[in-house]
């Protein structure tokens, strides 16, 4: 087969007939069939697995839980958006257990992330990874779930008045040659 390259007047000139026709098209599918794209403060794009949040939590709720972590990741250098796609993925996998409104009520946002967390650490510990790195990775994850949706008002506050945060085990010194 031959490389099939792009030039940047050939970019431009579709971007302004995709411009012109996109007016045409209904907002609420472009939006659903973008994708999800979220850009670095490094103008690095990564993607959000949002497509199936949309189909069972609805058009509402996706593109506020979008918003709120696109405007996140624009202050980081390197997002690291897995984590969110792991939610998603076990929330829409999950989503009679953990409909939208479980969000607003304290008792069940804390209990999806207590189910989560069980999920999440079960998985790491399947795969054979470091318990201790993926509770600190877990508590950095949680404390940017509390700061873009507990604190701003945007989902209940759980009764504890926080997100569940593990402690991680102590090193004994063989990990980490102490004596």
């Amino acid at each position: 087969m031959e490389r099939v390259e792009h030039d940047r007047a050939g970019m431009e000139l579709c971007n302004g007939i995709w411009q012109e026709h996109r007016l045409k098209l209904c907002p609420v599918r472009v939006q659903y069939w973008s994708g999800w794209i979220i850009e670095s403060s490094k103008d690095d794009t990564s993607y959000l697995a949002l497509a199936n949040l949309w189909m069972t939590h609805g058009q509402a709720f996706t593109e506020d839980f979008f918003l709120q972590w696109k405007q996140h990741f624009k202050k980081l250098v390197k997002p690291k958006c897995f984590m969110v796609n792991k939610l998603v993925d076990f929330l829409t996998t999950n989503c009679d257990d953990w409909p939208a409104v479980t969000f607003q009520h304290p008792r069940m946002i804390r209990a999806f992330f207590l189910a989560f967390m069980k999920n999440f650490f079960l998985d790491a510990h399947d795969r054979g990874l470091e318990i201790n790195a993926q509770i600190m990775f877990w508590n950095s994850f949680m404390s940017s779930c509390e700061e873009l949706f507990i604190e701003t008002g945007k989902w209940a506050t759980p009764y504890q008045g926080s997100l569940p945060k593990p402690r991680a085990k102590s090193d004994l010194g063989h990990n980490s040659r102490k004596k």
